[in-house]
C-alpha cells in the first residue's frame, strides 16, 4: 500500500547524530531517510551525486516529499578526508565550510527538473555543543 511523507532528511552516518535526529523526526513526524558519510558534501562530490540524487528520486517517487533538509555537522570526518585544512580550523571557518557546501546541494537539488519544488533546509550540528542550527532555507 503506497504512503507519503512530508519530509526527507539527509544526514552523515557519524553515529553522534544519532540521538538529535531521533528528536529533529520526532518532532516532524515520519521521514525518509538518507545516510551518507558527509550528508551535503557528498551531493557536491562528482563520484557521488549522482547516486545521491538517484536515492533522493526514487524516495520522492515512492513517498511524495516536500520537504528536504540536509544536514551537517561539525568534527566531519569525510570533510577532513576531502579538506585536509580543516584539521585544527576554527569553529567559523569549518561552518563557512559546511554552509557552501549546504547551499550548493540545495542548488543541486532545486535544478534537477524532477525534484522541482521541494522545499529545502539545511543545518548544521555543533557535535561539542549538542546543539542543531539552521543555515539555509529556500
Amino acid at each position: 500500500m503506497p504512503h507519503a511523507v512530508k519530509h526527507c532528511v539527509i544526514n552523515c552516518s557519524d553515529w553522534r547524530l544519532t540521538e538529535e535526529l531521533a528528536g529533529f523526526i520526532k518532532e516532524r513526524g515520519q521521514a525518509d531517510r538518507i545516510e551518507i558519510p558527509g550528508a551535503a558534501l557528498a551531493l557536491t562530490q562528482p563520484n557521488s551525486r549522482d547516486v545521491v540524487l538517484g536515492w533522493i528520486r526514487t524516495l520522492h517517487d515512492l513517498h511524495h516529499f516536500t520537504e528536504v533538509h540536509l544536514i551537517d555537522h561539525t568534527d566531519c570526518g569525510a570533510y577532513r578526508l576531502t579538506y585536509p585544512e580543516l584539521q585544527g580550523a576554527s569553529t567559523e571557518t569549518e561552518r563557512e565550510r559546511h554552509a557552501a557546501h549546504v547551499q550548493q546541494a540545495q542548488q543541486i537539488i532545486s535544478n534537477d527538473p524532477t525534484l522541482k519544488g521541494i522545499r529545502i533546509k539545511g543545518y548544521l550540528y555543533n557535535v561539542g555543543a549538542h546543539q542543531l542550527t539552521e543555515i539555509l532555507s529556500s
